[in-house]
This record gives C-alpha cells, sequence and structure tokens, in this order.
C-alpha cells in the first residue's frame, strides 16, 4: 500500500514508510522557514496530510491544490 503526489502530469509514488519520512522532512523544512502567512499555511496543510499527526499513516494531495500565489513574484517565492 502506497500514497500518491501529483502535480501538472507528474506523480510520486511512495511507500507509507516513504511517505511518512516525505512529510516529515518537508513539515521540518517548512517550520523552520516559515515566516508570512502562506508559509504557516502550507504548513498546516501539510500536517494535515499526515495522519500520524491526525490518526494513523498518511495520504497523497494533489499539488496543484496548494496556492502558490497570485502574482509571478508570490508564485517565484512560493
Amino acid at each position: 500500500m502506497g500514497n500518491v503526489f501529483k502535480g501538472g502530469d507528474q506523480r510520486l509514488d511512495l511507500s507509507n514508510s516513504g511517505t511518512e519520512l516525505f512529510v516529515d522532512v518537508l513539515t521540518l523544512a517548512v517550520s523552520d522557514l516559515a515566516e508570512d502567512p502562506w508559509d504557516y499555511r502550507f504548513a498546516a496543510l501539510l500536517t494535515l496530510q499526515y495522519r500520524s499527526v491526525m490518526g494513523r499513516g498518511a495520504v497523497g494531495f494533489d499539488l496543484e491544490d496548494i496556492d502558490g500565489g497570485a502574482t509571478p513574484h508570490e508564485r517565484a517565492r512560493s
């Protein structure tokens, strides 16, 4: 059993252990670097996807669901 992360035409299939490690590393990085409201919302989204925090296991999500910003500058920063 694994998890699928998608963004556009790209797809990343990970085992449950691989997903746990992936989300752990992303959560730590985002938590350390968060400065703006968008950063904190992204960290919260990661935490909600991680069932070890919200339950058991982890779930995939579509990277296109993450709001990267309204302007080219905001998208580049995100």
